[in-house]
């Protein structure tokens, strides 16, 4: 747990740092467009994540693997020019290929997936990035399933013995919590891009440290902890599909716009996301630890109120009736 805490107490004291220098940089990210925010926001909050991270697994454990931090630096870079002026889709998605690619030259697989071992953690690249880019729309909502994705994370690895990588991920879930007192609403600081896409990479980075010699039923509970990150990317290709819209084109359609536009409010949309993320975290640790009749039995029931509680919710507010914040 020392790992957990110091990178929350560097990340809480670092992000405001981060963000005073961004906004003095002029690295913002201001209203108009697709945004929903009203005012210009600092960038860059990944950077302080990233680096109480690395502190934080560095505390209790060894630095993180060389390979590991050339995929993190490789996504950051992108994304880090992908926020201050635009860079091709297909040009973003060669980097994260190549981070990917990184992470299997520097040992990382998933052996319980052999023959494709080697190419699980490049195609997990691609969903993860892209999806903690998506998922983060809302104040708080990426970075919130950020963490809840790490902490399950931390359990799987716990469980089959890998103690250095469990440490890893805590500290990794640590960050994001003392980054999220900055970025909850209303947000004083934004990951960007780059903090996104550094996000998944880790993320991904972290599963396969935490399952290198697990089997297949720990490696689909480590994906299952990534819940909304594979969601989001699943359904904004499906949508597209259907509309035959451009893969590469922005919209306000997603999962959680979908849910304010059926009335739900901004704090009661991320409150909904976060509770599913918590879901799903939740039946990946108990498919991992228990037999496996009981997450269904367990878990499932659980699931089952989320659809209903956001029915209610909203239809609630399309009655006009108040509904509690």
């Amino acid at each position: 747990m020392w790992a957990l805490a110091v990178a929350f107490a560097i990340a809480l004291a670092a992000t405001p740092l981060v963000a005073a220098g961004a906004r003095v940089a002029g690295l913002v990210d201001r209203p108009g467009a697709l945004k929903v925010h009203d005012r210009p926001i600092p960038l860059l909050g990944g950077l302080a994540v990233i680096a109480a991270w690395v502190v934080g697994a560095t505390v209790v454990g060894p630095t993180p693997e060389g390979s590991v931090l050339l995929a993190v630096a490789l996504v950051f870079s992108v994304g880090f020019l992908d926020d201050v002026r635009t860079v091709p889709p297909a040009a973003r998605l060669i980097v994260q290929f190549f981070a990917g690619a990184a992470l299997v030259w520097g040992g990382a697989r998933f052996k319980a997936v052999s023959p494709f071992a080697s190419l699980m953690p490049v195609v997990a690249v691609l969903v993860a990035t892209n999806g903690v880019n998506l998922v983060d729309g809302l104040d708080g909502l990426a970075a919130g399933c950020a963490a809840l994705t790490a902490a399950g994370l931390a359990v799987i690895a716990s469980g089959v013995g890998s103690a250095e990588a469990a440490s890893a991920t805590l500290a990794l879930a640590g960050a994001l919590v003392g980054f999220l007192v900055w970025n909850r609403r209303p947000a004083r600081v934004f990951l960007g891009d780059a903090g996104a896409y550094a996000i998944g990479v880790t993320l991904v980075a972290l599963a396969a440290a935490g399952t290198r010699e697990a089997g297949i039923r720990d490696v689909a509970a480590a994906a299952m902890c990534f819940g909304v990150f594979i969601v989001e990317p699943v359904d904004s290709v499906r949508r597209r599909l259907r509309t035959s819209s451009a893969m590469t084109a922005g919209d306000r359609d997603h999962v959680y716009d979908r849910l304010i536009s059926r009335g739900l409010t901004v704090n009661q949309t991320v409150s909904l996301v976060w509770a599913t993320q918590a879901w799903l975290v939740v039946t990946a640790i108990l498919l991992a630890r228990v037999p496996a009749a009981l997450p269904a039995a367990a878990v499932v029931p659980l699931g089952l109120l989320i659809p209903a509680i956001r029915h209610r919710l909203a239809a609630a507010a399309l009655r006009g009736r108040p509904v509690a914040r």
